[in-house]
């Protein structure tokens, strides 16, 4: 019996316990890989999104530490069944807990970075999270767009416009946060991907203009803040 299985065995319902075992899986991942059998591999990747899923938030940041070592020693072999549960990762973005969800939102990033899962599979994975009834789960949605698209441009563009009629809808959500976080992401998109985005946008009228006025407004005052701070370093490297 491998090492996994051994451990896989010992899961228990008391947190306590789940703390003990996490504990011996991650002392075991930093010297073995994951084997690459799949009733083992999907055995643990239930472990782990269990634990993600359960109340106690140490349980749920020490899963996410299980998946984000899993990844990083053996992401060829982890990656397409930890994609598969897509879904259950995105529930965790609207967490309770903010260190959960942060957590959860860089684990979703970088498995996008991962072989055998692309950042296009991830994103159009997670898209749902958008349109999510949790208001939490909808901005961390977002978030994960913004790190996937300002590491990744060039792969996920078909994604990211797909995703715009969403993101503009999300502009007059009931929640102000929502509608900030919204704006903030498509000046991010308009940042990446061209003027030729807001042309889009107008022409086919997702956005209410008062709300679109807002995020033109905001655009442009975030582009006069790094054009003047890019001046402002050049003179300071002169002035030196």
């Amino acid at each position: 019996m491998s090492w996994l299985a051994e451990l896989l065995e010992q899961n228990s319902s008391d947190p306590r316990e789940r703390l003990e075992l996490g504990q011996q899986i991650l002392s075991q991942l930093q010297i073995s890989r994951l084997s690459s059998d799949s009733t083992l591999l999907n055995d643990f990747c239930d472990l782990v999104v269990q634990w993600l899923s359960g109340s106690n938030y140490k349980v749920a940041l020490l899963a996410v530490e299980i998946i984000d070592v899993a990844i990083e020693v053996s992401a060829d072999v982890i990656s397409p069944y930890l994609l598969d549960r897509a879904t259950a990762l995105v529930e965790r973005l609207g967490d309770s807990k903010q260190s959960v969800r942060e957590a959860m939102v860089q684990l979703l990033a970088a498995l996008a970075n991962t072989p055998h899962c692309s950042p296009q599979a991830v994103l159009e994975r997670i898209s749902f999270g958008l349109n999510h009834r949790q208001w939490l789960v909808r901005i961390g949605t977002m978030h994960v767009v913004r790190v996937v698209l300002e590491n990744r441009r060039r792969f996920v563009e078909p994604q990211i416009h797909r995703m715009i009629p969403s993101l503009c809808h999300l502009m007059v959500d009931p929640n102000i946060d929502v509608r900030e976080v919204a704006a903030s992401t498509l000046v991010v998109i308009f940042w990446h991907l061209g003027e030729n985005v807001l042309s889009s946008i107008r022409k086919r009228q997702l956005i209410p203009e008062p709300k679109r006025c807002i995020g033109v407004k905001k655009f442009k005052m975030e582009t006069f803040s790094f054009l003047d701070g890019s001046f402002t370093g050049s003179e300071k490297g002169v002035h030196q």
